[in-house]
Order: C-alpha cells, then sequence, then structure tokens
C-alpha cells in the first residue's frame, strides 16, 4: 500500500503574514498550527496525514528497540523454512504451546516434540505484550518463543496475532493518543512486527475477533476513524507490504455461545464470510480465514456434523483457505458444571456420560471420540488447510479445565490414544496428515 502523501492542515492567514515566523517556530510557538491529532474532522480512508509519534529513549534491555529504529536479531535461517507451508502436502496438524512451559516443564517439551512438527505460541506476540508501557517494542518474549521452536526443529505456523482490538487488552497508553497517532502506531507496529520475523513465519494472524471486538466501534476500529473493513484492509496492505510471501488471515470465534459461534451458527459464518468478501473487493491481500472450535460449551458434546460441514462450506465459497487455529473440547462451563442449582452438579467427567445415544465409560472417553472425529472431519474438507490444536496438557495455565491430550501428572488422556495414529502419519508427512 502507498502511503497517502501528508496533507496540511488549514493555516489563518494571518500565520502567512507575521515576519518572525521562523523565529517563532524556532522558540517551538506552533499556536498558528493545528495538531492533526486535535483535528476533530477525520479523513476517510485514503486520506489525511499519518503522524508518527515522537520516538523514545532506546531502552538498553536486549529486544527492547526504539521505535524507530527496532533491529531484528541476526539468525540463521533453519532447514524448516517458512515456505515450507506452502508446500504441505495435505492438512498440517499442529498445536499451540506455552512457551514457558516448554521452557521449564522437560515433559511438556517432550510431548510437544514427539508429537508435532507445527508449533505457534499465544499471547507472547500480542500487540499489548509487544508494548506494554508505550509506543516502545519489547519482542523479548516473541523473539523467545519463536527461537524455542526453530532451535528444536520445528515449524512456528502461526503468527498469533497482530492485532486484537479487545477493550481490555488495548494498553491505556494507545487510548489516550489521538486519531492519527493511533494510526501511525498501528502502521508501524505492523510493518515493524512482520519486516522483524520476515521469511521465518508463514501464517500471520492480522486480526483476532474482528467479528466479537472492535474498540472503540465498528464504524470507528480501534478508534481509528475508519469503519472495521476500511481499518482491516489497511492492516492487511501494511503485513503485505512488509512480507510479500506471508500468507495473512484472520481469525474468528465468536461468543462463548452455541448461538453466536462462526463454526456452529449459520448466519454467523455467513457475516464472517462476508467481511472476507469485503476485504477481497477492497483488495486486501488476504490468504485465508481462521475458525476457532472451541467445542463444549454449554453442553460438553460437538455440535451435530451436519453444521459443521454448513458452516465449512459457507466460508470456503469465498474462495479461501480455512485454518482451525483453535481445537479443544470439554464440559467446562455446562450448566453442570457452574450450575450448582443444576441437578446433575457437580459435574464429574469420571462419571459416565451419554451422547447421541451412546454411553461412554467416562467423559474422558467421549472426548477421545469427539477430538479424533472433529480432527478427521476438518482435515477431510478440501477447503481446511491446517488444524491447531489449544494446548497439549492439562495445566493451571489452561485456559479450560479438561483440555489437552495429557493431564497434569503426565499421564496421557484417552484422547491422546485416540489421536495418536493421525499425529504420528502427519509427523511422517512433515507434520501434514495427507487428504
Amino acid at each position: 500500500m502507498t502511503t497517502p502523501t501528508p496533507t496540511a492542515n488549514p493555516k489563518p492567514a494571518s500565520c502567512a503574514l507575521i515576519p518572525l515566523v521562523l523565529l517563532m517556530l524556532a522558540f517551538g510557538l506552533f499556536g498558528c498550527f493545528q495538531n492533526p491529532a486535535e483535528n476533530n474532522e477525520v479523513p476517510s480512508l485514503g486520506q489525511g496525514a499519518i503522524r508518527l509519534p515522537a520516538p523514545l529513549k532506546n531502552n538498553s534491555n536486549a529486544g527492547k528497540t526504539n521505535i524507530s529504529a527496532p533491529p531484528a536479531p541476526a539468525f540463521v535461517q533453519p532447514n524448516n523454512t517458512a515456505a515450507a507451508t506452502f508446500s504441505c502436502n495435505g492438512t498440517i496438524i499442529g498445536t499451540m504451546a506455552r512457551s514457558s512451559l516448554l521452557k521449564s516443564s522437560a515433559f511438556y517439551a517432550k510431548s510437544f516434540q514427539d508429537n508435532f512438527a507445527w508449533g505457534t505460541v499465544a499471547g507472547a506476540q500480542e500487540f499489548h505484550s509487544i508494548h506494554p508501557i508505550g509506543p516502545e517494542y519489547d519482542f523479548r518474549a516473541a523473539d523467545a518463543a519463536l527461537d524455542i521452536l526453530e532451535n528444536n526443529g520445528k515449524h512456528y505456523g502461526i503468527f498469533h496475532n497482530l492485532i486484537l482490538a479487545r477493550g481490555i487488552k488495548v494498553p491505556q497508553w494507545y487510548k489516550m493518543l489521538g486519531t492519527f497517532e493511533r494510526r501511525a502506531v498501528l502502521e508501524e507496529h505492523i510493518k515493524t512486527t512482520v519486516t522483524r520475523y520476515k521469511g521465518r513465519i508463514p501464517v500471520y494472524i492480522v486480526v483476532n475477533h474482528p467479528l466479537l471486538w472492535n474498540w472503540e466501534s465498528e464504524s470507528n476500529f480501534m478508534g481509528t476513524g475508519w469503519t472495521r473493513v476500511e481499518a482491516l484492509t489497511n492492516f492487511f496492505k501494511w503485513a503485505h507490504e512488509s512480507d510479500p510471501d506471508a500468507l495473512l488471515i484472520l481469525n474468528e470465534g465468536g461468543e462463548d455461545s452455541l448461538q453466536t459461534g462462526v463454526i456452529i451458527n449459520a448466519s454467523r459464518t455467513r457475516e464472517y464470510a462476508k467481511l472476507a468478501t469485503d476485504l477481497l473487493e477492497r483488495d486486501a491481500p488476504i490468504g485465508g480465514i481462521g475458525i476457532m472450535g472451541h467445542f463444549g460449551l454449554g453442553t460438553a458434546t460437538l455440535p451435530p456434523d451436519s453444521i459443521l460441514i454448513e458452516s465449512l462450506d459457507i466460508l470456503s465459497a469465498t474462495g479461501l483457505p480455512i485454518y482451525v487455529s483453535e481445537l479443544d473440547i470439554s464440559y467446562d462451563w455446562t450448566a453442570a458444571y457452574v450450575n450448582p442449582q443444576s441437578p446433575s452438579y457437580p459435574f464429574n467427567p469420571n462419571a459416565q456420560f451419554q451422547d447421541g445415544g451412546i454411553t461412554y465409560g467416562t467423559y474422558w472417553d467421549y472426548q477421545a471420540y469427539a477430538l479424533k472425529h472433529a480432527m478427521e472431519l476438518f482435515a477431510s474438507h478440501e477447503a481446511v488447510d491446517a488444524i491447531y490444536l489449544w494446548d497439549i496438557v492439562e495445566s493451571p495455565q489452561s485456559w479450560r479445565e479438561g483440555t489437552g491430550l495429557f493431564f497434569a501428572n503426565g499421564t496421557p488422556m484417552p484422547a491422546y490414544w485416540s489421536v495418536k495414529p493421525l499425529l504420528e502419519r502427519a509427523m511422517e508427512n512433515n507434520g501434514c496428515l495427507p487428504k
């Protein structure tokens, strides 16, 4: 995207008639000029100046850098280049892994090392993590997450994520900026981050939850004065300018409800597909659609196959490949788990569980069937290019109770034995499950 030519703000005529204007400027007297960030008129897409924030003093800590000149660490390109993802013969099978546990737990690291060729790390790369107190960059956690996967011969599959417009995740310092300063910060953030990891990461989630969260509003996305579609178009173009070879995707799940999830509710799925289509019509370089499959919310079970297939078909009609970016299933958030008034409270995963007229010895046995079935269903759809599980070991750091392939004590869950043949087939094929 070509950055628009900055347009000067109007100046009172008297300013041009003041003979001592240069002297006034030298002393910092800018009263005759408007600050673009304070201008109440917000230019439409493609117009107006983008003013970069004043450079901050560089911090001497490793990984921190001045906003104007962020140096990327030198590295030797590993054999598992980012381009490998595009030659995958089948569906990528990967997982989210927690970098802190990969470093601190030998069991966790081995569970990942033995079963997956592709990984992603959540949290370390998000906007608020890289800019916790201001526009200054702190890439230490993001660098470490990438290094730990590369150093173990793994593919870093998805950068998760560049922009998350969730109010509680938007730093307070950013909220205090003016409209044009926000635009500048976001452009600089996207371009700097993607340039830093160019050639090392094949897929970027450019915006996570673009439907569910849109601080401040759909018509003022991230407080930029742009609509959601306008803002996303810019975000994708900025990322593409920085790494033309990277695949850029959206990612959405919906609210924590069976009624609103994009993979479950057809009307919500169509809304998501329309957003992708709107971006394509604006020539945004979107290369895929990410969907979250956090199943069991409310029922502890998978939705019917017909609903899942319908959602996949709706999304595939855009012509874009589908990335199942987050897959898990558990019993938490069911009435029996969270509501003491429920007749089945408290939920006992070690007790018998029924679904579809079938009685399973325990809920763990049902989960084993459900996870394998979901992976096979997704992998069999022609539009699905990748499936990432959402963590592998149940731990206090997991966002949901009862997810993963291993219990916290190291014992494999029944789900592990169920999906192990799929993992083994993928590991024999560069981490890709043959179609």
